[in-house]
């Protein structure tokens, strides 16, 4: 009887042991950066009407971050916190900020990053559903709730997967130091190139650098990670396939995760 008790103790004690094991690897908004740490760093790169730092106009800048299901856990700008969003802010870039995280992350997986610029060119030629006919469309009303929530931890798309498609740029997936994909953030607000250099230079100092390319397995760009490929010829087609248009007011370089490729 003793044994059969200590047999069964430990048979528990294994399955237990698996549980707390997966559950420690599962990627979930408690796991992921708070939204005031992701303030903090939207505000350390990009100040609103200064053009110079990443291109663009310089104008006001949404950051969501996504956990690896989809789920919103934080939906942030770059103005005051008691600033009147619906009067200073372009509304519809928020929502563009979370279709461009969950693009990354939807598309992204073990041993590969996909930023949503990668799929600019496939969207261009439906082979990536865009528009009113996105598979991947809003399903809930993404102007619900008081808009004075927006953009706090009381916005109405947070703990939601509301889904949408951008392939434009803005949109990386996070990966952590094992190269395992925990989420994805989206910028959006100023030119597409602009939000691409926002939103990579946020993942280099999110967190101590916790999800730095540095941490990417494996990218569509030459430099095997999920930079912005700007390849367009004057034949208008991207020669890699995954390219997007040159950026004319800030052409990035490997710094801001851009490269200027085939021309």
């Amino acid at each position: 009887m003793k044994r059969m008790k200590l047999r069964l103790a430990i048979a528990l004690l294994s399955t237990c042991t698996g549980v707390f094991s997966y559950s420690a690897l599962a990627s979930t908004c408690k796991e992921l950066p708070t939204a005031k740490e992701l303030k903090t760093a939207l505000m350390s790169v990009s100040k609103v009407n200064d053009a110079a730092a990443n291109g663009g106009v310089g104008a006001p800048e949404w950051l969501t971050l996504l956990d690896s299901s989809g789920t919103v856990c934080a939906v942030v700008h770059n103005l005051p916190a008691n600033a009147d969003v619906t009067t200073q802010l372009a509304l519809n870039h928020r929502i563009l900020a979370v279709q461009k995280a969950g693009v990354a992350n939807g598309f992204s997986r073990e041993g590969l990053a996909v930023s949503s610029g990668n799929i600019y060119v496939g969207s261009q030629e439906g082979e990536v559903a865009s528009g009113t006919d996105s598979f991947l469309n809003f399903v809930i009303n993404p102007y619900g709730g008081d808009p004075k929530t927006y953009g706090t931890t009381k916005d109405p798309l947070v703990g939601k997967r509301p889904g949408g498609n951008a392939a434009v740029p803005g949109g990386l997936a996070l990966f952590d130091k094992n190269h395992t994909k925990v989420g994805a953030i989206g910028a959006s607000g100023d030119f597409r190139c602009t939000d691409h250099v926002i939103a990579w230079k946020v993942r280099e100092i999110l967190s101590g650098g916790a999800y730095s390319v540095a941490n990417v397995p494996y990218g569509l760009s030459s430099a095997h990670n999920d930079a912005l490929m700007q390849d367009f010829g004057a034949d208008g087609k991207s020669k890699s396939g995954f390219g997007y248009h040159t950026c004319m007011n800030n052409p990035t370089d490997a710094n801001d995760g851009g490269s200027i490729e085939g021309n």
